[in-house]
């Protein structure tokens, strides 16, 4: 069995989807951990121990991202924070490679921190909340 090895992945941002196949990738990523809830309810009748039925939810869609911030940077994804903006986000485990697994967010920067530490290197983490996803293919 063969697995995803993770310094293979990519991320990326764009303002549309077509716009990701000429973006960079988003560099000194750590790690990148989508996360995907359906508020689902189990539906039961009386005299019964098992649901009859599960009651679909809300889909809730984010990633938090760490990333090693590097001196010469010119991503900012606090103003991201600030300004709201939306943009498409494609998640690429095996790399930004035809074929490969591409899981695509449309959404925006909704929080965000930096660490600072006085033996080590400054971080960033910050989380994406998404309103759409989808799961492909790279063209």
């Amino acid at each position: 069995m063969s697995a995803y090895k993770g310094w293979k992945a990519a991320l990326r941002y764009a303002s549309s989807e077509s716009g990701l196949a000429s973006a960079s990738n988003v560099s000194g990523i750590q790690s990148v951990s989508p996360s995907t809830d359906r508020d689902s309810e189990a539906i039961y009748a009386l005299g019964q121990a098992t649901p009859i039925a599960i009651a679909d939810g809300t889909i809730d869609l984010s990633f938090d991202v760490e990333r090693v911030k590097p001196s010469s940077d010119t991503e900012d994804f606090l103003t991201m924070l600030i300004n709201g903006d939306e943009y498409y986000w494609g998640i690429y485990p095996e790399g930004y490679e035809a074929g490969k697994l591409a899981i695509i967010i449309l959404g925006k920067v909704t929080s965000y921190s930096l660490d600072i530490s006085v033996d080590g290197t400054v971080t960033e983490s910050f989380t994406i909340t998404g309103r759409s996803i989808s799961v492909t293919t790279v063209s």
